[in-house]
């Protein structure tokens, strides 16, 4: 059986259920994992403990905590167990003309040392978040690794201004020089990845699945031709996720006398604020926070609702979204979606065909879109339908499991 070491900072972490879901895909593919960390939650930190006690994955999960060091007698102590585990591996390391002048206090060879027994019959070593790749690099570029070092960024470790910018092309720097495959989720991100001088051709874009098989369009559903217009958010109650402006959007239905329910659900700080917007807006009844749900209620909702709304754009230092697994969630529950033309969301839907994009904090363009929906019903399950196909066959487990065969391909190893 093939191997697979994850390294990742933190596992399990509730907002990252795409490292749970990557790694539950690579068991389902036939791979034997292994992850290592930084730091090692409990079952209590994900929202997905079914599937993480399905896999077994906190049984296969190792904190490899730093190297702290107050004395030489500490660091001899170290060297020398270091150097019954793994002998003359990884003597390379106190190379101070490849590695500079620290390389001679042996913290390398003990962090080798550390992670050794993990990486030693790997096939490939899997980093997920860019800012994770450390040690790794450090080895690879010693020729202490033989297996494939694969990438994934998320977004937010590729994230710059124009302060930060030479200091990320600078911290990426190694990792692009010996890594061999980068992927990323969107265009958007993979735009910003080029900018650090990611190797072009070593650059793959693959999408986050959605669980089709999960979230499905509600049964024998019933029309809303008649009916209170059911709108759906589903995001952190923080600022770049938008809710204020989805909530101006259905201000501005609400006063040409549309019958709309708009349904938020998310938690976060943002809450007070929205809280006092509604209220001032004299919104109460029309507009709920739901706060907090588990994706059983979060599917649900989707199921009886008519319209999503993605009102995710920017925040102070430029950050967007980087993909928004929500949209792709509505659309395989059969809802079309209206959203701003930002960050990584134009790529998870058809403009005109699964729904709309809109510019990007207009919130009156918004309202204007949600508008044709409401008065064509014809127009509204036609996207809705075509959203279902439109996700099937681009964001599937199925489909995003093809592609990453391609990636995991050992024939080249």
């Amino acid at each position: 059986m093939k191997k697979i070491v994850f390294r990742t900072k933190n596992f399990p972490a509730i907002s990252e259920t795409f490292v749970l879901g990557q790694i539950a895909m690579a068991i389902r593919m036939g791979f034997e994992v292994v992850i290592l960390v930084d730091n090692k939650g409990g079952i209590n930190s994900t929202s997905q403990p079914n599937l993480l006690e399905a896999y077994g994955l906190l049984d296969k999960t190792y904190e490899i905590l730093p190297i702290k060091i107050k004395t030489k007698q500490e660091r001899l102590k170290l060297l020398i167990q270091t150097f019954f585990k793994i002998g003359f591996k990884g003597l390379s390391l106190f190379n101070s003309v490849k590695y500079g002048k620290g390389a001679l206090n042996g913290n390398a060879y003990i962090e080798y040392g550390r992670y050794y027994k993990f990486l030693k019959d790997a096939d490939a070593i899997h980093v997920l978040f860019g800012n994770a790749y450390k040690p790794l690099a450090k080895f690879k570029k010693a020729g202490l690794l033989k297996s494939k070092l694969i990438t994934t960024f998320l977004g937010y470790d590729v994230h710059f201004t124009n302060d930060t910018h030479k200091q990320q092309i600078n911290f990426y720097k190694n990792l692009f020089e010996i890594g061999d495959v980068f992927t990323t989720i969107t265009p958007y991100i993979g735009n910003q990845l080029l900018a650090l001088y990611c190797p072009e051709d070593r650059l793959k874009i693959l999408h986050l699945p959605i669980d089709v098989d999960f979230f499905v369009p509600k049964q024998n559903p019933s029309s809303s031709t008649n009916d209170c217009i059911e709108l759906l958010s589903v995001g952190r109650l923080i600022g770049w996720k938008g809710h204020r402006l989805g909530i101006l959007a259905v201000h501005e239905l609400l006063q040409k006398g549309y019958p709309i329910r708009y349904t938020i659900i998310g938690e976060g700080p943002e809450r007070h604020s929205l809280e006092a917007l509604i209220t001032k807006l004299g919104l109460k009844q029309q507009i709920q926070l739901l706060g907090a749900k588990t994706q059983d209620e979060i599917r649900q909702q989707m199921q009886h609702s008519d319209i999503f709304l993605m009102t995710s754009y920017y925040d102070e230092t430029g950050r967007r979204e980087t993909q928004g697994v929500v949209t792709g969630e509505a659309q395989a529950c059969g809802l079309p979606v209206v959203a701003f033309n930002s960050g990584g969301v134009p790529y998870t839907l058809k403009d005109g065909q699964t729904g709309f994009l809109c510019e990007e904090a207009n919130y009156k363009a918004m309202a204007q879109k949600i508008e044709i929906l409401i008065n064509d019903v014809e127009l509204r399950e036609q996207m809705g339908n075509q959203a279902v196909d439109f996700i099937r066959q681009n964001f599937s487990l199925e489909v995003l499991e093809a592609q990453w065969k391609v990636v995991y391909n050992f024939n080249t190893l």
